[in-house]
């Protein structure tokens, strides 16, 4: 899909990625100050956007360092009746 925005700028979307395409309508008329791919205000949004996916993995690391840390449970092999109750259900 082809997208136009303002001074000629344009923007192709992957069809498998047309979930993230939605039209923009407000209730209220509103001064809006259109982005322009390339321009400062494109630069700032970029920029955000990389600090946030930046902090959301740090995020994740720090998350998935402390899973590493704390120990987990083992629990025992099944006792035999446990087995024959299992190979009873499969053969329904």
């Amino acid at each position: 899909m082809l997208l136009y925005y303002a001074e000629e700028s344009k923007l192709y979307v992957p069809v498998e990625r047309l979930d993230l395409v939605q039209r923009y309508s407000s209730a209220k008329v509103i001064n809006r100050r259109w982005i322009v791919f390339g321009g400062i205000g494109w630069q700032k949004t970029k920029a955000k956007a990389k600090r946030a996916m930046r902090d959301m993995a740090d995020e994740l690391l720090r998350l998935y360092a402390e899973r590493k840390l704390v120990e987990g449970h083992a629990f025992p092999q099944d006792a035999p009746w446990q087995r024959d109750s299992k190979k009873a259900l499969n053969t329904r």
